[in-house]
């Protein structure tokens, strides 16, 4: 009775078949994951969750709601630095809500002007968009030759075609200087920038892009225009009223 084979030990038998389990378990996960990424990545599914006007509105509201400082000194901004309405948006230049969400806030900033501080923080989602680091860097590059939202508006309006060959030619085609941008880009010089930005993306529980911090509060997802549009209103009507009150 000493002679049984591993398979007819009862302890080896219930490991094995445990084992098996587990591995069925893990690799049925890893193909759900790399479905759901699929998803993500072509579009037909939305990171973050889709949200009510109501619901936004009630969490721009909220006294008690977490509120986030998460501008930065060196990150691209559009407006005035004391404007009374902050907007920082967590984006990535190969996510398609990102492209959805890039002409709402521009028309957007574009249309209240010196009231609105609107700045742009990386967020690229590498595990699902192969080339959304290596355009971050680009973009930050064309940053340091004062030409970030030309080729932040290139990328979006070419997502298709975010290969390396691609990125430096619309660095020539917005008229930065090649040797410059190729040397910069060639070196990741700003890859602990980018680090940084995601870094304080996670820690403040951003998930995916777009995800926005409206005055200091999270929001997930494609806001349409005219939503955003009523939304900053009355956060303009809200600070001009407690601007009155404290004078």
């Amino acid at each position: 009775m000493f002679n049984k084979k591993w398979y007819q030990r009862p302890g080896c038998l219930f490991f094995t078949v445990l084992s098996a389990i587990v591995l069925l378990l893990a690799i049925l996960f890893g193909i759900r994951i790399l479905v759901l990424a699929q998803k993500i990545k072509s579009g037909e599914i939305s990171v973050p969750a889709n949200f009510t006007e109501s619901s936004l509105q009630q969490n721009l509201s909220e006294e008690t709601n977490q509120k986030y400082d998460m501008v930065t000194s060196d990150n691209p901004t559009l407006g005035l630095k004391n404007a009374p309405v902050t907007i920082v948006e967590f984006s990535d230049f190969e996510c398609p809500f990102s492209r959805q969400a890039f002409p709402i806030i521009r028309e957007t900033t574009n249309t209240f002007g010196g009231k609105v501080l609107y700045q742009y923080r990386h967020f690229p989602i590498s595990e699902i968009h192969a080339n959304a680091e290596n355009a971050v860097l680009a973009s930050e590059c064309a940053n340091e030759q004062g030409k970030f939202w030309p080729y932040h508006d290139k990328l979006f309006q070419n997502q298709d075609n975010l290969a390396i060959d691609s990125l430096k030619a619309y660095a020539a085609e917005i008229g930065l200087d090649e040797v410059q941008f190729a040397n910069c880009f060639d070196s990741g010089k700003y890859e602990s920038k980018i680090k940084r930005d995601r870094a304080d993306g996670l820690f403040t529980g951003v998930r995916g892009t777009p995800t926005w911090f409206i005055d200091g509060v999270k929001i997930e997802g494609v806001i349409p225009l005219d939503v955003f549009r009523r939304i900053i209103q009355e956060q303009i009507e809200i600070k001009a009223k407690q601007g009155a009150k404290q004078r």
